[in-house]
C-alpha cells in the first residue's frame, strides 16, 4: 500500500492504509458507508468524512472509480488494469448493480474518432431497469 500511495503522490497514513485494505478486499461495488461499517465491525473507528476524502483522493489517482447510480447516489469500485473496463446495469427497484463484461463500444469510438476527429479518454454506461427478480415480481403483482 505504501508503494501504491507513494507512486500516486499521496502521503501514507494508518487510516488511509486501513481504508485501502478494505477497498482492495472488496470485489463488488461499495459506498463510503459500506467501508465505514466494515471498519466499525473490526473496531476501527475512522470518521465517514475521512473515508469520503480518502475515496476522493484515490479516485483522483485512478485507484478507485466512482460509479453514479442515480441523481445523488454513487458507489465505488476498484479500478481495473484492463484498458476498457466494463459497464453497469442498475435495478431501479431493489438497487442491485450488475456488471456487463461485453464491450461493443470500440467500434463506435473508432467512428467518433474518424468522423468527428474526437479523442475519447473515457466513458460511462449505466443501464437502468429491473433485474429479473424484480421484473417477475412486478409482473406477478400486476396480475393480482
Amino acid at each position: 500500500m505504501r508503494d501504491t500511495l507513494k507512486k500516486a503522490g499521496m502521503r501514507w497514513t494508518k487510516q488511509r492504509q486501513q481504508i485501502y485494505d478494505e477497498i482492495i478486499d472488496e470485489t463488488k461495488h461499495y459506498t463510503a458507508e459500506d467501508i465505514h461499517s466494515k471498519l466499525v465491525n473490526k473496531k476501527i473507528f475512522i470518521g465517514l468524512s475521512t473515508i469520503y476524502r480518502t475515496l476522493q483522493l484515490l479516485e483522483g489517482k485512478n485507484i478507485v472509480k466512482r460509479v453514479p447510480i442515480g441523481k445523488d447516489a454513487t458507489v465505488y469500485e476498484t479500478c481495473e488494469e484492463e484498458s476498457h473496463g466494463h459497464h453497469h446495469m442498475h435495478c431501479s427497484r431493489c438497487g442491485k448493480i450488475l456488471e456487463i463484461h461485453v464491450d461493443m463500444l470500440e467500434d463506435i469510438e473508432k467512428i467518433i474518432k474518424t468522423k468527428y476527429d474526437f479523442t475519447i479518454t473515457g466513458h460511462t454506461v449505466m443501464f437502468t431497469g429491473l433485474c429479473s427478480t424484480c421484473y417477475h415480481k412486478a409482473e406477478s403483482d400486476s396480475r393480482k
